[in-house]
């Protein structure tokens, strides 16, 4: 194997690169056929674009054969390359390979699907030529190496699916496997039937990536499979399944050691200064050797080699650097690398191109062929070494096996065998036989022996020391000290036989060294040991229940927790700190020791009862801790326990005649078991005691025996004493069976079980005796026997005394009198317990079924009585009770006339409802006093058997069914008695006043219910008219409870709605408080009124027509028939009943007055008078408030009493102004607020005010004051407007006159001087007009249409003037110079004129003297 590995050696790169081109290019390789059928696949004629738009179709149809399971395993690819799925996609469809994938998934289909992801290198080389045969080999080759172009080299990473032959795997392989090929993979099953595994060799190698492969996954899950071997599975085929799992790791070594071999492998180097390919024989050897240029590149090429050669041997020279603890795999291990290594080399060597440069440097003679035969030499001599060495140690490693795979209990069968394979190996190896060598190789042994020893301690480094079962930890420890023992033992052995032969190598190897280490790791785990015999010794500590030892238990666990929480490993015996803390856990638990003895000292102090400290002398006994003094604290305890026998002593000398008893033990028993606790006190520490003989061999032991044998004897005499007395009890109690079985209290009455108590005394005296192994008599073991029956029999005869108390007390007090025939009855079924039956007779269950068959018949006339009494009486007077004859307003008040109406209508139904419930009651309790009248039939008493199976019966009273059951049975049944007319007369005497007297009683059973009838009409009538009351009152209550109660408001609202009018000149409610009063007044005699409406019960009770007609029950028709009459209201007997017709709201209402009716009953009843008085003042009680309420308004008197015309001259007459007529209108606007913002209703007692009317009336009068206050405003601000408009049209009109001469300008003038002087005024009542009519409408005053769009003009108007006087001013300062001309020559000429008629003037004037008149 060495061989194969080493000889071939490593290709150079060039070679490599040569042989993978020519491989691209070889007709067989896939590479050349992928080119080849790419170029081939082109057909003649057929276009690029063709043949892609066909392969593009191919693809797509094999897209469509995908299914579910090919998408699962090219998912399963695509995740774990973390690829697109749709590229995982397009990489299969290339040629063929989806038919692996069918092939795969089909039935009887491969086992395996591999997917290749590596690159796909495309080599290309030029003009590659292959030599003609006449050209010559140098030649041939020159020309080779001219015409190899430059390799062109394409990387492209593709993923394809493969078998593995075709392409080597440089990448990822992920491959699916299939166990069973029998069926095909469906899409359910390809998830359970096929597996998915990587092997990845693109980083490390094929070698690696299996390694890792199965080193990781593969061999550990092999392990892990404790089934499924086939025959293997059976327990005689172990050790051949071992042997295969160890096979199975050898193999993956030799995996991991080949490849380290091709890592570690020296290959020569490339001749790269001269071609060696050229030399092909000797006469190329000489030419070379004759050119001192090519001389010169051999030689530096054998340099380059020569220090390689050299480098390898100074290495192999070198001292090996190995740790301390491999083992002797790891010896064969190396020499198999060295021998591989040189086995390389010495290949290399001989290779073509070495043996080429040797022939060049011999033919020119090189100093250099020295030194390189020297280093050929000694690697041949260590490849020999290396070879021998592997030899030997191979023989070993069968031997060394077991120390890899047993545990120490298996090494120690192996051991003999491994040191006489050592030991002959020592003998005839040439190389290995060294001391350094096999020193070496014993400690190699050694050093696995305590690896293996460790792991198989640890579990293979699983579990620590700390958390495995301390007995199973002991025992591996043990094993491995018996590994080491047995170890050495084998070396001295061996060794002692090669003393006997000196011809024989001796074992001068240095025993130190070889076992030192193993020494020291025994050394380590017999420390171990002793601390976890300590730790287990003392973690009884922490199970101790003896009070105050958690303290120690908790130091305890604090000192071992402290040890385990180390860093280190106790196993590594390296590690001296172990020691320490060892002498340190030592030295704790030493004094923890000394704490626990000086604990229990403290505690022994303090314990004075000898049992109690045997009890705790006992616990610390078992926790099996040395140098406690537990001899001592035995002795002392004796000592304490001879006083305790002296107090035993006196203590029955002081009891013995009254001994205290257990309150659960009977008298005679207890003494008993008082003298034997006493005897139990002395006799448990004594038997303790001789547990322990060296204890009892002192003199004061021995007088301490003395006293507690004469105390046991004299126990032993009490015991005996009292139970002979005991047995002469026995008979005395015996006759107590004799008594009857009940008897009667002679001053109550009451009954009671007639058992002796004495007899249960026996029962539980001879139940102890027996438990104290004493001897009992017959009589009292069948007492014993027959205890449960006498129980039994007690507590059923307890249990009908308490049925039948439990039956009578359901009897109601009313119709008790009534109920005596039927409980008498009973009695005389009752009295042969209490005169003739006793604790022997033979026919009690006979006599207990009787009463029970009794009591059911008087219980089941009582529930029919209490039912009729409470469904049909008391639930009818219940409802009559609470029949509605008035319903009060809950949320909104009444009015007066619907409450009146209201009331009358419930009176009417609550008549009809209430005569129909008396007439169902006076039914009910007639029928209730028949059913009670019913008289049980004449009884015999039966005659029972007091001590013989003999059972004596009345004819008459054995039924079917007693003599169906007393069939065959002795049965006496004699004669009637005859009895004398005088004794007939008595009994029918007896009987009729016995009748009388129940007549009587059920004449009082009526009178009670026609009570409770009446006092129903009382109820109803009093709960109506008093809830009537309380909720007027509660009215007027939260009346004067004011603001506070506004939780009582809220429950307690007004009753009657009034409403508040205004009716000048006063405000007035609406219907007044005398008529709100006589409406309540008359609410109260309509519900007073209703009992009118209800008949008197008839003073005699209704009898049967026919006595002896069977009882009527619930569902005779007659019945239903008489109950379907009443409840049509109207009774059968039409004269004693009136119809009133009432009319209510419009509808005639019947309301039936019966002649003999409750009215006076009723109406005379205080309460209800009282009730009634309280009614008929309780409105006109709130007069007071009423007033009070109404009086409110009182404020707004001035709207409706002063005089408006009046009012208004008055404020006219002082000229107001705007804001006068405005403050006035918002008074009366804020006034008229506030009347709109009053409550809805004010509440004054019961009677709720409501002011709708009112707030109506006051808003008119509001409304008016705003609109007479509107009016006159409107009026003085309309003349205001007027006269403003008048000038506005006046002005305008004069303005608009045309200007001719200076007589219009003088006009105009005047006009504008007019308007200037007027300016202010008008500006300053314009504003006034405006905001009184926009003030008017605001507060909705009336206002003419026109007035309100001139008042809109108004401004506009002004405005419109204003600027027609600045067009005239202008117009007249654009024509003042044409009239001032003419203006002057005017003046100029009037001037002329005036002085000619002055002239004219006094010169022909008036005044000329001399004129005559004209």
């Amino acid at each position: 194997m060495a061989d194969s590995q080493g000889g071939g050696g490593n290709p150079a790169p060039i070679t490599r690169r040569i042989s993978k081109m020519v491989t691209a290019f070889r007709p067989g390789s896939s590479e050349g056929t992928r080119t080849k059928s790419r170029l081939q696949t082109l057909a003649a004629g057929e276009s690029i674009k063709e043949r892609q738009q066909k392969l593009k179709e191919e693809r797509e149809a094999k897209r469509n054969q995908l299914d579910g399971r090919h998408n699962y395993l090219l998912d399963t690819v695509a995740i774990y390359l973390n690829l697109d799925f749709n590229e995982v996609v397009d990489h299969v469809l290339e040629g063929n390979q989806i038919d692996k994938i069918e092939e795969f998934l089909s039935i009887n289909g491969s086992h395996r699907l591999m997917f290749f992801y590596q690159d796909d290198t495309t080599e290309t080389a030029v003009n590659f030529e292959l030599p003609s045969p006449a050209t010559s080999p140098s030649r041939s080759m020159d020309r080779r190496a001219s015409s190899i172009k430059p390799i062109i080299k394409q990387h492209k990473t593709r993923l394809f699916v493969t078998d593995g032959r075709d392409v080597s795997l440089q990448g990822i392989c992920m491959f699916f496997l299939r166990p069973s090929t029998n069926k095909a993979i469906t899409q359910d099953s390809i998830t359970k039937e096929v597996t998915f595994t990587v092997l990845d060799a693109s980083d490390d190698g094929l070698l690696t990536a299996l390694e890792k492969l199965l080193s990781h996954i593969i061999v550990p899950s092999v392990k892990t499979i404790k089934s499924g071997w086939g025959e293997l599975d059976r327990p005689a085929s172990a050790h051949i399944r071992q042997n295969f799992l160890n096979q199975f790791d050898n193999f993956v070594n030799i995996l991991s050691s080949a490849q380290q071999s091709l890592d570690d492998a020296v290959n020569l180097s490339e001749c790269t200064t001269f071609e060696l390919s050229r030399l092909r024989g000797p006469s190329d050897y000489l030419s070379v050797a004759a050119s001192s240029e090519s001389m010169e590149k051999i030689e530096a090429c054998m340099a380059v080699w020569i220090k390689q050669i050299a480098q390898v041997l100074a290495e192999s020279d070198q001292m090996r650097k190995e740790a301390d603890n491999i083992g002797p795999r790891a010896e064969l291990e190396h020499w198999k690398k060295r021998m591989a290594r040189f086995n390389n080399l010495l290949t290399q060597i001989k290779s073509n191109q070495v043996k080429a440069v040797l022939g060049c440097l011999q033919a020119a003679k090189s100093k250099t062929l020295k030194t390189w035969f020297g280093l050929d030499q000694k690697i041949t001599e260590y490849a020999n070494e290396a070879k021998d060495n592997v030899k030997y140690l191979y023989t070993l490693e069968k031997f060394c096996e077991p120390l890899y795979t047993c545990d120490p209990v298996g090494m120690v069968d192996a051991i003999p065998g491994l040191v006489n394979a050592i030991r002959m190996i020592h003998s005839i190896s040439g190389y290995y036989n060294t001391s350094e060598r096999m020193t070496s190789l014993f400690v190699k042994v050694t050093n696995q022996m305590v690896t293996s020893c460790k792991a198989y301690i640890t579990n293979t480094a699983c579990d620590s020391i700390w958390i495995q079962p301390r007995e199973e930890l002991i025992d591996k420890l043990k094993v491995c000290v018996r590994l080491n023992q047995e170890y050495q033992r084998v070396f001295q052995k061996t060794k002692q036989k090669l003393e006997q032969t000196p011809e024989e190598r001796q074992f001068d190897f240095s025993e130190m060294y070889v076992f030192g280490k193993f020494d020291t790791f025994q050394r380590r785990l017999n420390k171990i040991i002793d601390m976890f015999d300590l730790i287990e010794m003392y973690s009884h500590l922490a199970d101790s229940r003896i009070e105050g030892m958690e303290l120690m238990g908790n130091r305890f666990q604090v000192i071992v927790t402290t040890m385990k929480k180390k860093p280190y490993d106790p196993l590594d015996q390296r590690r001296q700190e172990f020691d320490v803390d060892y002498d340190e856990f030592k030295r704790q638990i030493g004094e923890l020791q000394a704490s626990i003895k000086t604990f229990m000292d403290q505690m022994f102090d303090r314990i004075f009862n000898t049992q109690r400290a045997l009890y705790h002398l006992k616990k610390f006994d078992r926790l099996g801790i040395p140098n406690l003094g537990i001899s001592e604290k035995y002795a002392r305890i004796l000592l304490h326990y001879g006083r305790d026998i002296e107090n035993t002593v006196k203590q029955y000398q002081k009891h013995k005649n009254e001994p205290p008893v257990a309150r659960d033990l009977p008298p005679i028993a207890g003494k008993i078991m008082w003298a034997r606790q006493l005897f139990r006190r002395v006799q448990e520490p004594m038997e303790v005691f001789q547990q322990h003989a060296n204890i009892l061999q002192g003199t004061e032991a021995k007088r301490i025996i003395k006293n507690y044998n004469r105390l046991a004897k004299t126990l032993l005499e009490f015991e005996m004493l009292y139970h002979r007395g005991w047995l002469r009890q026995v008979e005395v109690v015996k006759s107590g069976l004799n008594s009857s079985l009940l008897v009667r209290h002679p001053e109550t009455n009451e009954l009671y079980v007639n058992f002796d108590p004495a007899i249960l005394v026996l029962i539980r005296e001879t139940e102890c005796m027996l438990k104290l192994g004493l001897s009992v008599p017959p009589i009292a073991k069948s007492l014993v026997r027959k205890q449960s029956y006498f129980k039994e029999l007690y507590n059923r005869l307890q249990l009908v005394l308490v049925e039948n108390s439990r039956v009578r007390e359901r009897i109601q007090q009313v119709f008790q009198l009534l109920m005596t025939p039927h409980a008498n009855k009973l009695d005389e079924i009752i009295n042969p317990g209490l005169n003739t039956l006793t604790w022997t007779s033979m026919n009690i269950d006979l006599y207990i079924n009787d009463i029970y068959e009794g009591i059911a018949g008087l219980n089941l006339l009582i529930e029919r009585a209490n039912d009729l009494c409470n469904y049909r009486i008391d639930a009818v007077l219940q409802e009559m009770a609470t029949t509605t004859l008035c319903q009060l307003p809950e949320d909104d008040p009444w009015t007066v006339d619907e409450f009146l109406a209201h009331t009358k209508i419930l009176c009417a139904k609550g008549i009809h409802t209430l005569q129909l419930k008396s007439q169902l009651v006076e039914e009910a309790t007639n029928e209730l006093i028949e059913l009670l009248l019913e008289l049980p039939p004449e009884m015999e008493p039966k005659v029972y058997d007091t001590g013989t199976p003999m059972i004596t019966v009345t004819e008459n009273e054995l039924t079917m069914e007693d003599r169906d059951s007393t069939t065959g049975s002795q049965l006496a049944v004699p004669q009637p008695p005859v009895r004398s007319t005088s004794s007939l007369s008595r009994a029918e005497k007896k009987r009729r006043e016995m009748r009388e007297h129940l007549e009587e009683e059920a004449c009082e059973l009526l009178n009670y219910f026609n009570h409770r009838n009446l006092d129903a009409l009382l109820k109803v009538t009093r709960s109506t008219l008093d809830s009537l009351r309380r909720r007027i009152t509660s009215s007027t209550m939260v009346h004067y409870l004011g603001a506070g109660a506004t939780e009582s408001k809220s429950e307690h609202r007004p009753f009657f709605r009034c409403n508040v009018t205004l009716v000048i000149p006063q405000v007035a409610m609406l219907p007044a408080l005398d008529e709100v009063q006589q409406s309540v007044n008359k609410v109260a005699h309509c519900i007073i009124g209703v009992s009118k409406g209800v008949s008197k019960w008839s003073k005699q009770r209704r009898m049967k027509e026919e006595s002896r007609k069977p009882h009527v029950t619930f569902e005779d028709p007659e019945l239903t028939e008489r109950r379907h009459s009443l409840a049509s209201g109207i009774s059968e007997s039409s004269d004693t009943l009136r119809l009133r017709r009432v009319e209510i709201e419009g509808v005639l209402v019947n309301i039936p007055t019966q002649t003999n009716n409750y009215f006076k009953n009723v109406a005379e009843n205080k309460e209800i008078a009282k009730l009634a008085s309280l009614l008929s003042t309780s409105i006109n009680s709130t007069k007071k408030e009423v007033t009070t309420a109404m009086e409110a308004f009182d404020s707004y008197s001035d709207l409706w009493q002063e005089d408006r015309e009046e009012s208004l001259t008055r404020f006219l007459e002082d000229d107001p102004k705007l804001s006068d007529f405005q403050a006035m209108i918002i008074n009366y606007k804020d006034m008229e607020i506030v009347v709109n913002e009053l409550a809805e209703f004010y509440a004054a007692g019961p009677i709720a005010l409501y002011t709708e009317q009112l707030k109506i009336a006051l808003s008119t009068e509001t409304k008016n004051w705003i609109l007479g206050y509107g009016k006159a405003c409107n009026e003085k601000y309309r003349s205001e407007m007027e006269n403003i408009f008048t000038f506005i049209d006046d002005v305008t009109k004069r303005l608009s006159r045309p200007i001719k001469d200076l007589d219009d300008i003088r006009f105009a003038m005047a006009t504008l001087r007019e308007l200037r002087e007027n300016e202010i005024r008008v500006d300053m009542s314009i504003g006034p007009i405006e905001e009184s009519y926009a003030m008017l409408a605001r507060y909705e005053c009336l206002l003419a249409k026109e007035e309100v769009e001139r008042v809109d003009t108004i401004r506009y108007s002004w405005e419109k003037l204003q600027v027609q006087s600045i067009e005239i001013q202008s117009y007249l300062v654009n024509i003042q110079p044409n009239f001032r001309g003419d203006l002057l020559e005017n003046v100029i000429t009037f001037g002329t004129e005036c002085n000619n008629f002055f002239d004219d003037y006094k010169t022909t004037g008036p005044m000329v003297p001399g004129l005559l008149p004209r």
